[in-house]
């Protein structure tokens, strides 16, 4: 049986990562653990809010 167990890696996610080690402890599992980072890109639209113009009244 094989288990993937998504996680950030935050301190949130350290309790679902102890439950998934005791669960392939128990039952001789294989653990895959999966972690997206999706990075900014620049692009028009982050550069134009990044770089606000002030407005003269």
């Amino acid at each position: 049986m094989k288990i993937i167990v998504t996680t950030d890696f935050s301190t949130s996610s350290k309790s679902g990562i102890r439950f998934a080690l005791q669960l392939a402890a128990q039952t001789k599992c294989e653990l895959t653990f999966y972690n997206v980072f999706e990075g900014v890109e620049n692009n028009s639209w982050n550069i134009k809010g990044s770089t606000k113009k002030k407005l003269s009244k």
